[in-house]
């Protein structure tokens, strides 16, 4: 073989290493920059949840991969999406919520007075039919959201459907907890969740 030959196929070699070296390295750099530890700060998921417990949260996925069951991180509080001051303001007043879908766009929930807490009955039976239900109607990209300790959880009976770009992540996972150096405790100062 030439002594040309081999140069160049040195060359390639040494390229395709440096190119999967760096796509490994951005690969890496993304995967950690979108898994995020946070702690749960309240009772509202338990028994999957505990306050205190730790889990694992995908924060960039496809709209597609959203499913009744799935647990998400969401940031139900009204404000306009891609508003950065109203963003910057919600950030310094709330923290996300974890909790469980039960709905998607073009479902039917129906739930009752009772289900809300007592003091918020008074206020939204003016919603209810005579016999104490909602009918709920999921418009397009929205979800219905629950927790699952159904007495102790603000979500969707108060929220309303919430627009499925209020989803910040979806957790994977519960953790052992002494992982997790990376809490939005840390970050924010708060748990995640507020009942």
């Amino acid at each position: 073989m030439p002594a040309d030959a081999n140069w160049l196929y040195t060359f390639i070699g040494t390229l395709l290493v440096i190119v999967a070296g760096i796509g490994l390295a951005g690969l890496l750099l993304f995967v950690w920059s979108s898994l995020y530890v946070i702690e749960v700060a309240n009772e509202s998921m338990r028994p999957a949840f505990k306050h205190g417990d730790r889990v694992l949260v995908w924060r960039y996925w496809p709209k597609r991969w959203l499913r009744k069951g799935q647990v998400v991180l969401v940031w139900p509080h009204k404000h306009a999406p891609g508003n950065p001051w109203a963003l910057a303001r919600a950030e310094r007043r709330y923290v996300p919520f974890i909790k469980r879908i039960v709905a998607m766009e073009g479902d039917t929930v129906v739930t009752q007075l009772t289900d809300l807490h007592q003091e918020d009955q008074l206020d939204e039976a003016r919603h209810h039919d005579s016999a104490g239900n909602r009918t709920w109607h999921i418009p397009p990209d929205h979800l219905f959201l629950r927790g699952d300790n159904r007495r102790d959880s603000v979500d969707s009976l108060v929220w309303g459907p919430v627009p499925d770009w209020c989803v910040m992540g979806i957790v994977l996972m519960k953790l052992p907890a002494s992982i997790g150096p990376r809490s939005l405790r840390k970050e924010t100062g708060k748990g995640v969740g507020a009942p």
